[in-house]
C-alpha cells in the first residue's frame, strides 16, 4: 500500500494563507504642481501603501518605475498620468491618476535650443501709409536684458521683432497675420529674430524672416503670439509669449517711425 504524503495538505494550506495575507496596496500620489509650463519640472510624490512596485505612466507615452518621479512635458496638452502599485508578488495592484495641464513657455525655440521670452511691447504707429484703413503696430518680445521705452531702446539679449499690419486704429485684431510685402490687414511686412543681440548698437546676431505666420489671441489683459518664422538662413524659428505688454503711443512720431532692421 502507497504512503501518503502528509507534508502536501499542510504545504497547500501554508501556501494558501502566504497569498491571501498579501495586502492589496492603496495607490495614492500627489504631484507638485497640476499646472505647468512646457519644460517645467514636476515632482511626483508616492503616498501609496502596502505597495512594493510602481509603474507611472505619464500620458504621452513615457512610463517610469520610480517609486518617487520627476517629470517635465516637452509639448502643450492635458495629460492623464497613471500609477500603478504592485504587492510583492506582483500579484495585486491598485491605480491612482491625476490630470496635468500644460501650457507653451514664453520661450524662442531655434536650433535645438530654447532662449527665454519675458517681456514684450507694443508700439501704435496709426495709419501709416495715409490709407486710414491700415494700421502699424510693431511688437518687440525680449527677454530680461532688453529694455525698450517710448523714444530707446538699450540692452543685450534674444528677441522677436514684428511690424503688423491691424484693421483696427486702436489695436491688434485677433487672427493669424502672414508674412507679405506690403502694408494690408492681417499681415506683417517686416520680421527678425535676435540672440545676444545689443539692440543699440547692432552687435550680435540678427535675422531676417523671409516667411511665416503670426497668430495673436487674448486673454482677459493677457496677449497671447504663437509664432512661426521662416529665416533668411533657410531655418525655422517659433516663438511663444502669453502675457501684457507696454505699450507706447508713438502716432505722433511717424517720421521718425522706429524699425530695427539692418
Amino acid at each position: 500500500m502507497k504512503k501518503k504524503n502528509l507534508f502536501i495538505v499542510p504545504l497547500i494550506i501554508v501556501l494558501i494563507t502566504f497569498i491571501s495575507c498579501q495586502k492589496e496596496p492603496d495607490a495614492s500620489f500627489t504631484a507638485s504642481k497640476t499646472s505647468v509650463v512646457t519644460g517645467e519640472v514636476i515632482t511626483f510624490t508616492n503616498t501609496s501603501k502596502d505597495g512594493n512596485d510602481y509603474e507611472w505612466n505619464f500620458g504621452d507615452g513615457v512610463t517610469s518605475v520610480l517609486a518617487n518621479p520627476t517629470y517635465f512635458y516637452e509639448n502643450a496638452g492635458t495629460y492623464n498620468v497613471e500609477m500603478t502599485a504592485y504587492s510583492k508578488n506582483g500579484k495585486k495592484s491598485d491605480n491612482a491618476t491625476a490630470s496635468i495641464t500644460v501650457t507653451k513657455a514664453n520661450e524662442i525655440r531655434y536650433d535645438g535650443n530654447k532662449y527665454p521670452l519675458t517681456k514684450g511691447y507694443l508700439e501704435n504707429y496709426g495709419d501709416w501709409d495715409g490709407s486710414e484703413v491700415y494700421y502699424n503696430f510693431d511688437v518687440t518680445l525680449v527677454d530680461d536684458g532688453i529694455t525698450i521705452t517710448q523714444d530707446d531702446a538699450m540692452g543685450t539679449g534674444n528677441l522677436i521683432y514684428l511690424e503688423l499690419w491691424s484693421s483696427s486704429s486702436t489695436g491688434l485684431v485677433p487672427g493669424t497675420y502672414t508674412f507679405a510685402d506690403n502694408y494690408a490687414a492681417q499681415t506683417f511686412s517686416w520680421g527678425e529674430t535676435g540672440f545676444n543681440y545689443n539692440i543699440a548698437t547692432d552687435i550680435g546676431t540678427l535675422y531676417e524672416c523671409t516667411g511665416g505666420t503670426v497668430t495673436i489671441s487674448q486673454s482677459g489683459t493677457d496677449y497671447i503670439f504663437d509664432v512661426i518664422l521662416t529665416l533668411a538662413t533657410g531655418k525655422t524659428v517659433n516663438a511663444y509669449y502669453k502675457g501684457s505688454l507696454i505699450y507706447y503711443d508713438q502716432t505722433s512720431k511717424k517720421s521718425s517711425k522706429k524699425v530695427m532692421r539692418k
